[in-house]
């Protein structure tokens, strides 16, 4: 019995004395609705009376300008220079010593709500804004735009009469690296009875045979008519590019000065 007592003893002076034994499977789970400011609703506030371990993890769920914001945190006993939202210092724990830092979140694809016109000024920030059907990002003052959903391509032919007897020539190379899904088109000149006779895509990227490419619009005859511009306007129905062919233009018999062509869309992310 006496060595069973003196085992007991030392047994517990191990679980006393030697915390690494249980500490190092603690883990906890911390939320918190803001980064900053102090108080018990914030990361840099919120926690007191107990030390965050590097096996801790932090989330801060707030809103930033009308945008619900979800960042990840974790912990580090160091003394490293506040820098929002990316380190966050505290101001209770750690005797100046401990750090927050931002996460970033991997993933193969997100969800991000569409929301009318967001402003997001944090650097790195995104949010999906319909105003401009695309991604805009925080630089740390503005809102910018990240990326696009639309796409806009814009032709200008000068002398359109001088072109190849055939009149059948590549306008426009799609190398964006992705279809270019047409859903409208305008087209422009400075004079009256003008018609482009087709506008096709090529059936390959080193094949340019008018004949045997795809329609994308058929008889345009620009006759609305304005003070010195005569154009048309198509909508409706949509033709997708595929990634490295070219969009060929069958000319008229007239000889306007110059033709624009406007062909809006969006770009699809599949080549």
């Amino acid at each position: 019995m006496k060595y069973l007592k003196i085992i007991a003893i030392v047994i517990l002076a191990s679980a006393v004395f030697c915390p690494t034994a249980s500490a190092d499977l603690v883990h906890r789970f911390w939320v918190a609705s803001s980064r900053n400011g102090g108080g018990s609703g914030s990361l840099d506030g919120g926690i007191s009376g107990v030390t965050p371990n590097v096996w801790d993890s932090f989330m801060v769920s707030h809103s930033d300008s009308g945008v619900t914001v979800v960042e990840f945190f974790r912990v580090s006993m160091d003394g490293a220079a506040e820098s929002l939202p990316f380190i966050v210092r505290s101001d209770t724990v750690g005797a100046g010593n401990t750090s927050y830092y931002l996460q970033a979140i991997g993933a193969s694809a997100f969800w991000v709500r569409p929301m009318s016109n967001p402003t997001v000024t944090d650097d790195g920030l995104v949010a999906y804004s319909t105003n401009v059907n695309g991604l805009v990002s925080g630089d740390g003052t503005n809102t910018r735009v990240l990326a696009l959903s639309g796409h806009t391509v814009f032709v200008m032919i000068s002398s359109p009469g001088s072109l190849a007897d055939t009149n059948q020539q590549p306008i426009w190379v799609n190398d964006t690296g992705a279809a270019f899904v047409v859903t409208n088109a305008k087209f422009r000149t400075n004079e009256s009875g003008v018609t482009i006779e087709g506008l096709v895509y090529s059936t390959s990227e080193t094949n340019y045979t008018f004949g045997s490419g795809t329609t994308i619009f058929n008889f345009i005859p620009m006759d609305t008519s304005g003070t010195t511009i005569h154009q048309s306007a198509f909508t409706g129905g949509t033709t997708s590019i595929p990634n490295g062919r070219a969009v060929l233009m069958d000319f008229g018999e007239a000889s306007p000065d110059w033709i624009s062509i406007t062909l809006g869309g969006y770009l699809q992310g599949n080549k």
